[in-house]
């Protein structure tokens, strides 16, 4: 039991803190850093209006349940390059409902190749965020 503790402790200590950059290659990721944001700092973020939040995970999931006032990447469609700021170095966090969604790494893509550079993502998933007590809403799927 000892060994089982020290070697799960040993690799929580391994993790990434809340806010510290990762290797893309390390999360697999796009090809630049890119940030991963716990529940809380994204709530500080969210209520001092510092963010540009994107749901990844799809219409079905957003008229389910998103974080209030995340842009609907799948309905954005071609839209979605209108719908971010002006300001490349403006933050954006990205979030899916699935841990390794690969929706969440393409619209990470779509926001490098429109050159946003202040990029982060959701550490964990949607379910963190729940699990942390941030509010969800559930509404008709809309592009904001």
């Amino acid at each position: 039991m000892k060994f089982a503790s020290r070697t799960l402790l040993a690799l929580l200590l391994m993790l990434p803190r809340c806010g510290e950059p990762i290797l893309a290659s390390d999360a697999q990721e796009p090809q630049n850093e890119i940030g991963l944001m716990c529940a809380q700092d994204l709530k500080r973020a969210l209520l001092e209006h510092r963010t540009t939040l994107i749901d990844a995970s799809g219409s079905a999931a957003f008229t389910r349940g998103h974080i209030p006032g995340a842009l609907d990447f799948e309905a954005a469609g071609a839209k979605f390059s209108s719908a971010l700021p002006s300001n490349k170095q403006a933050l954006i966090v990205v979030y899916a409902t699935e841990l390794q969604s690969p929706r969440k790494q393409v619209v990470l893509r779509a926001a490098q190749d429109l050159g946003y550079t202040n990029l982060a993502a959701l550490r964990g998933s949607f379910e963190n965020w729940v699990e942390f007590g941030g509010q969800v809403e559930t509404a008709s799927a809309t592009s904001r």
